[in-house]
């Protein structure tokens, strides 16, 4: 069967969380964001390296062809 953009969409954004998760390697916290009307997808929360929170970086991911 073929997918639904809103299902290609979901599994783009858990490949994209995924490969931040692993290219910070856990030194900032990557989450999806799941608040309903909310149009951003990924909430990236920058530390330094002592823990404290420096930054947030908001991902909205789409999937379009063109």
């Amino acid at each position: 069967t073929t997918k639904g953009s809103k299902e290609k969409g979901e599994e783009l954004e858990k490949y994209i969380a995924e490969k931040l998760q692993e290219t910070y390697n856990g030194a900032d916290d990557i989450s999806k964001i799941t608040h309903v009307g909310t149009k951003a997808d990924i909430l990236q929360v920058v530390h330094n390296e002592n823990h404290q929170t420096v930054g947030k970086i908001i991902y909205e991911i789409k999937n379009e062809d063109k």
